[in-house]
């Protein structure tokens, strides 16, 4: 048995780059030696060798690094192809969207603001943090929604609704620093560590006075009442 592992982000923005990594994939002690790893990046395009040419194979390169320019959904193929010319493979789906469509609430020229060298953390293959903006994103809806804020008809807040992004952008930048920071630490006292601690308190205080302009009422206008102290009040639902 042969298992193949693709680790990858399923979100991506339109030119963003990402890695589809397969350096994971393995199989059982009596199945035939890999030979060749290909990945073919969408469904229309060709098969891209990933693996060398050398004997075992280094599975550390079992990666491609690649950019979208159209948006969509993109199935991903892993191919790998074993010494005994049997052949396995396994598909991926990756949604490409514009910035338009992923309207992040802080990017990275912000994060620069505060720290200038961070894209020194950049993991390998990513231009970008975008994805952790998109996870800062998710963790404050996640809180207005633990705190109670619901639209008129009772629906959860989405980034749609959103109408005042610089509203959030301190909060969500903030809060993009810390996650950062604690992805590149590597010990409980370390400098990173401290920065991200220090970035926590700094969000905190952001979320503390921040107002929300949301479209409780789904008319995409804003109007007094679509203006929200959400502070540290909490709400019972």
């Amino acid at each position: 048995m042969f298992f193949i592992d693709i680790d990858s982000e399923s979100i991506i923005q339109l030119n963003d780059r990402l890695r589809i990594n397969l350096k994971k994939s393995s199989g059982t002690n009596d199945h035939s030696p890999v030979s060749k790893v290909e990945v073919k990046p969408y469904a229309a395009s060709t098969f891209v060798q990933v693996s060398d040419n050398m004997m075992p194979l280094d599975n550390t390169k079992w990666f491609l690094d690649w950019e979208y320019d159209s948006i969509g959904t993109k199935v991903v193929t892993a191919k790998f192809t074993f010494v005994d010319t049997t052949t396995v493979e396994k598909d991926f789906s990756i949604v490409c969207i514009d910035e338009a469509t992923d309207k992040l609430f802080s990017n990275d020229d912000d994060l620069k603001i505060h720290e200038n060298d961070i894209k020194e953390f950049l993991k390998q293959g990513k231009i970008s943090f975008k994805n952790f903006h998109r996870r800062s994103q998710a963790l404050i809806l996640d809180e207005l929604d633990r705190k109670g804020f619901r639209l008129r008809d009772g629906s959860k807040i989405t980034k749609d609704e959103i109408l005042d992004k610089s509203e959030v952008k301190e909060w969500s930048t903030f809060l993009t620093l810390k996650l950062i920071l604690e992805s590149v630490s590597n010990a409980k006292d370390d400098i990173f560590r401290i920065k991200a601690e220090a970035y926590r308190i700094c969000e905190k205080n952001s979320k503390d006075k921040a107002y929300l302009i949301f479209d409780w009422d789904k008319d995409d206008a804003i109007t007094t009442a679509d203006k929200t102290f959400i502070g540290s009040m909490e709400m019972v639902r």
